[in-house]
């Protein structure tokens, strides 16, 4: 509802009930009988007309905004829902293909260590030994020779340290 409704709304109850007034002075003066069902329908008619402002008065805090604008809203408010479910969903699946990737990657490490004498070679990605490609031996030679510069530079850094200290 819009402050306009609200104002309309108020224009109709107070009109009834100026309605009902009139009546009621003409079935106390000098009408009597013959205006009774005119001032009982007048009365019916003040109570509806009341019972609508009052409703347009609660549903004023809606901004004033007409429903169908109100109602626009909420639709272009769930179509971008609707593409944010849409975005949020590829960024999953390109997620889970990450993790599968890093998986195997970590896979072909873990052969390197297991020597070929468990069944699949691994214990957190549930692909087949043929996802392991000459891409992933690659990346944990890689990996591997990584792990042995490191070792190797933290020995000689600690050798270092401890003559230093002595």
């Amino acid at each position: 509802m819009s402050v306009a409704d609200v104002i309309e709304n108020a224009k109709v109850w107070l009109a009834a009930i100026d309605e009902k007034d009139r009546l009621e002075a003409a079935f106390r003066g000098e009408s009597g009988m013959s205006v009774y069902k005119e001032w009982c329908e007048a009365i019916r008619l003040e109570k509806v007309a009341a019972r609508a402002h009052l409703a347009s008065v609660i549903d004023l805090p809606n901004d004033g905004v007409a429903d169908v604008v109100r109602i626009a809203g909420l639709r272009a408010e769930g179509v971008r829902l609707a593409e944010q479910v849409k975005a949020l969903k590829r960024e999953v699946t390109q997620a889970r293909s990450n993790n599968e990737e890093r998986n195997r990657e970590l896979d072909a490490l873990h052969y390197i260590w297991c020597d070929g004498g468990c069944q699949s070679g691994a214990h957190r990605y549930c692909g087949s030994p043929d996802d392991i490609t000459e891409e992933v031996v690659a990346a944990a030679e890689r990996n591997t020779l990584r792990l042995r510069r490191w070792f190797q530079n933290r020995l000689s850094k600690k050798t270092r340290e401890s003559g230093e200290e002595s």
